[in-house]
This record gives structure tokens, C-alpha cells and sequence, in this order.
């Protein structure tokens, strides 16, 4: 027949900033004190870590999940002509509607503010979508 050793929280100490760490200690409750410990004594991990623990990297993922909404909204509305294109030679304006379905394609453009001579912007500045 198996003993049983239960124990009770007899102390827990505060988060030592230092170590990043804190203690449990355990008193034994119930069972023979020649089979169990009389004490047992725990070290565990503060979970409100310090700048280089958890809560700093729970930090960047958010701020990386930001950017990339960020990002990911630019591209939309860039797409949408809602926004000119910040950075590079070519500038654009707002997109027209699409056009007409001909041999199954529609087609819709967007004024070039800066940039026409460049054939990059040229090509950019219209879209085809089949219909």
C-alpha cells in the first residue's frame, strides 16, 4: 500500500526583481513524516517578468501584428486608389471605375500625378480583372 504526502503552503515570498524568481515553501500536512519530506521548497519563474521577459515579448508580437495591419491596409487602399503612392517615382490619383466586361476582362485606370514617363508607372497605373 502506497503512502500518500499531502502538503500546505506554509510561505511564498515576493518576486525578487533581481532573479526574477520567487519561493514556495510546503509543509507537510498529511503522511509519515520517515517516507515524506518534511519540507518541500519550490523556485518558480515571476510571471510579470522583467523588461527581457514574457511581457516584453508578448510586446513585439504586438507591435509586429500592428505593422502588418498597418502594412496590410497601405496595400489595400493602395489598391483601391484611396492613397497615393508615398514613396518612389510614381505618383498616382484615384482609380475609375471598372469597365465594361469585353472578351470576358474589365478594365480601369488611375491618373499618373508624377512619374508617366517611367513604363513602371504606365503599367501600374491600370488594372485588368476578369468579369
Amino acid at each position: 500500500m502506497s503512502q500518500t504526502c499531502k502538503y500546505s503552503k506554509k510561505e511564498v515570498t515576493d518576486c525578487d526583481e533581481e532573479s526574477n524568481t520567487f519561493t514556495i515553501t510546503k509543509q507537510l500536512r498529511v503522511g509519515d513524516p520517515a517516507i515524506c519530506k518534511e519540507q518541500i521548497v519550490k523556485t518558480k519563474r515571476c510571471k510579470n517578468g522583467d523588461e527581457e521577459g514574457k511581457g516584453a515579448r508578448k510586446a513585439e508580437k504586438k507591435a509586429a501584428r500592428k505593422a502588418a495591419r498597418k502594412e496590410k491596409k497601405a496595400r489595400k487602399q493602395a489598391e483601391n486608389g484611396e492613397a497615393a503612392t508615398p514613396k518612389g517615382p510614381c505618383q498616382y490619383g484615384s482609380w475609375s471605375e471598372f469597365g465594361e466586361c469585353v472578351d470576358n476582362k474589365q478594365t480601369r485606370t488611375r491618373p499618373i500625378m508624377s512619374g508617366a514617363e517611367k513604363r513602371k508607372c504606365q503599367q501600374r497605373a491600370t488594372q485588368v480583372r476578369n468579369c
